[in-house]
């Protein structure tokens, strides 16, 4: 018990001395971050401003531990795209992990795509598949 209040006692003071010179611990924002509420701001601003280059940070979160940031990358994911791979946040970790492979290779079939076409930033959206399986159409 001695070793650990010593220890907690000395990360006190590392911290308290490190924010009294003005370095307080910073945390890189957007996607990257280990905060999550500034991953979350990220998914929010991605799909408010129409980004779809945040499209692959938004298809890895599918795979995030918090069930909030898988609910606003998926909901992120249909307003940018108009797809729906039946991925529901609450599904087990199986179904969740089925339909973010779907999305993940939807999304590099789009790669291939958008390299011969002329660069736009409308997004590619196919109709759903007529079976309801959530997979993607063959084109």
């Amino acid at each position: 018990m001695g070793v650990r209040r010593v220890t907690l006692n000395l990360t006190a003071v590392v911290l308290a001395s490190l924010t009294a010179a003005g370095c307080s611990p910073t945390f890189e924002s957007g996607f990257a971050s280990i905060d999550p509420q500034e991953r979350t701001v990220a998914i929010v601003d991605a799909a408010s401003a129409g980004d779809q280059d945040a499209i692959p940070h938004l298809i890895s979160l599918l795979d995030s531990d918090d069930p909030a940031e898988r609910m606003l990358a998926d909901q992120s994911l249909r307003q940018l795209t108009g797809q729906d791979f039946g991925y529901h946040f609450y599904d087990p970790d199986w179904r969740r992990a089925k339909a973010a492979r779907a999305w993940s290779e939807w999304w590099q079939s789009q790669a291939g795509q958008s390299s011969s076409a002329s660069t736009s930033t409308t997004p590619i959206v196919h109709p759903p598949s007529a079976d309801n399986t959530g997979s993607s159409p063959t084109p």
